[in-house]
This record gives structure tokens, sequence and C-alpha cells, in this order.
């Protein structure tokens, strides 16, 4: 298996998830400060934390690779349904009605369904105090996707801001 799972997650996102997984594999091993592993025996889950800064929080992601480069884990098996457990647990909880924009490419808003939001980084997002993005102060910013019925100042604001905003031309989607 050779497989990843992209996310944005706050420290409160982030803990739930140690929390529930933690006791499920034999260590969870500090490589750097972003980035860490699940060890179910011989086998390696990397984590990839979410970077933060006060106001922006990029893309973290769990990934497994069992297989190919002379890759050979006696764990392979138990580690591949650990790393199941968490995308399914992750896909139950976050949302990822999400839209990826180039700041400096007007126009270039498109639909970003390979990644998803955490509840806390969500109400974060939705309350202002956060910025989401693929790489801390990088110009491609995550937004969330109107629900249906919502209109470009929801998307803009939020909800929560009175001035209109101007309203872009997105880019057709594939569903």
């Amino acid at each position: 298996m050779r497989s990843e799972f992209q996310f944005l997650q706050s420290e409160d996102d982030e803990r739930e998830f140690i929390t529930t997984f933690s006791g499920q594999v034999n260590a969870l091993e500090t490589d750097s400060e972003t980035q860490w592993f699940f060890r179910v025996g011989d086998c390696p889950i990397q984590f990839l934390r979410s970077r933060r800064w006060p106001n922006q929080i990029a893309v973290g992601r769990i990934a497994i690779a069992t297989h190919g480069f002379g890759l050979s884990f006696a764990s392979s098996d138990r580690a591949e349904a650990i790393f199941k457990q968490m995308r399914t647990w992750l896909k139950k909880r976050y949302t990822n009605k999400l839209t990826a924009e180039n700041t400096k490419i007007p126009g270039s808003t498109t639909s970003y369904r390979n990644m998803w939001l955490g509840p806390d980084a969500r109400t974060k997002y939705r309350s202002t105090q956060v910025t989401l993005r693929s790489m801390v102060s990088d110009c491609v910013v995550i937004k969330e996707d109107a629900e249906p019925g919502a209109t470009d100042n929801d998307l803009h604001c939020h909800g929560m801001c009175s001035e209109p905003h101007i309203p872009r031309q997105r880019r057709s989607r594939l569903t």
C-alpha cells in the first residue's frame, strides 16, 4: 500500500487525533517538530503535522508505504489496517468541501476535495482567526466551499461582514 491523506488541523484537532490512535500503535516517535511516526511493529505511518502560525494553518498529512523501492515490513498488514482506520476516522469528522485559489492568479479558484478540514480548524477559519494555506505564507489559499444557496458574500466573509464582495469568476467544477 502506498497512500496519503491530507488535512488541515488545529492544535485541538491534532490532540484528538493523536489521543485516538496512539494507543493502537507500538510507539509515537518524533523525528522533527513537524514529522512524527506512528510505529506499528516495524512499519511506520508518517504523520506530518499541520504547520501553524498564530493566524495560519497549513496542510499536514498521514502517509504509508509498505511496498516498493525494496520496502518489506513484517507488520504491514496491521499498519495498513490502522492507516485505513485513521483515514475513516478523519473522513467521518472532517469536511472536504474546500476550494484552492492562487491569490496571484485572479479566477484560479478550483474545487479541492482531496484535503480535509478539522472541526476546530473549521471553527477558527469561520471566525476569521486563521487563514488556511497549502504551505505557510504561500500564495495558495484554501477556503471552505459555499453551501448550496450561499452567496459570494458568504464565502468572502463567512457571513460575518456587511460590505459586498466583488464576485470572482469560478472555473467550472467536475463532480
